[in-house]
């Protein structure tokens, strides 16, 4: 939250759009950061496992997967809360933070 807050005021931007859009991200690259670092290695983690079970390698690599996965999902249950009690709706669309240009300030749910 407090990245929020602080790119917030370094890009110009109002903290009650910008937040949600930190938050996900982040969250996303959690995801996707904890995935690669444990699949790198998961082989040598469960070497005795390898050894002892005549298992598909890829069941190893989808565990991987699978555990990171609900993880991820844990941390998306926050984006709700962040982006209610910030912006009061839950991730406006992106064209709300371009200033309702275009043809897309006659949306519904767009405020700028």
């Amino acid at each position: 939250m407090l990245l929020g807050v602080i790119y917030s005021r370094l890009f110009h931007q109002d903290i009650a759009i910008f937040l949600p859009y930190v938050a996900m991200g982040l969250i996303a690259w959690g995801f996707f950061a904890g995935t690669v670092t444990e699949a790198c290695s998961t082989f040598g983690e469960n070497a005795g496992i390898i050894r002892q079970i005549r298992l598909p390698y890829t069941i190893y690599a989808m565990r991987v997967i699978w555990r990171s996965f609900i993880v991820f999902l844990h941390n998306v249950v926050l984006i709700v809360p962040i982006s209610r009690s910030f912006s009061g709706s839950v991730l406006q669309p992106f064209w709300c933070c371009q200033g309702c240009r275009s043809s897309f300030s006659t949306r519904s749910g767009c405020r700028s």
